[in-house]
């Protein structure tokens, strides 16, 4: 049990949520963190706190060169703000955002959970899937940020 709280929820331990770059996402990954955690009273949910910082610059902009202004140390400043707050790991919701993973671990004490490596894990166990396909931003797709995790699996 971590220092932070107590009950069934400190057990799985309190998560940081950089948002805002994609809002809907970040909405979108609160439901199903919500919907999809077996609990049976208030307290028994996952303890999160919330970056929701939405004027971190346009991740999408940057990827493609049509911005000079990079997210990724805004990024950086949000993960070390929820690490001195305390969070066991960090998330982020938004595939696009990705991209900057590397400068966020860096600026954080604490592991940041990949939505790309977990997407790969799930495929993983099915054996027989040989193709997948990939709905994303274009700058999703520019990043290469799925592409080369995948490869590097083989």
């Amino acid at each position: 049990m971590t220092s932070h709280d107590s009950g069934n929820a400190s057990a799985r331990g309190l998560v940081g949520v950089i948002g805002g770059v994609g809002p809907a996402a970040t909405v979108c990954f609160l439901d199903k963190v919500v919907r999809l955690t077996a609990a049976d009273t208030d307290q028994e949910h996952v303890e999160l706190v919330v970056l929701q910082h939405s004027s971190i610059p346009d991740r999408t902009a940057f990827i493609l060169g049509t911005s000079p202004q990079d997210p990724g140390p805004v990024m950086a400043r949000d993960a070390r703000r929820l690490s001195s707050l305390g969070v066991d790991f960090i998330v982020v919701p938004c595939n696009t955002a990705h991209f900057f993973t590397a400068e966020v671990e860096a600026a954080s004490s604490v592991p940041v959970l990949s939505i790309v490596d977990e997407t790969l894990d799930e495929v993983a166990r099915d054996g027989a899937v040989r193709t997948v396909g990939l709905l994303a931003t274009s700058g999703t797709l520019t990043s290469g940020v799925y592409q080369r995790a995948a490869q590097a699996r083989g």
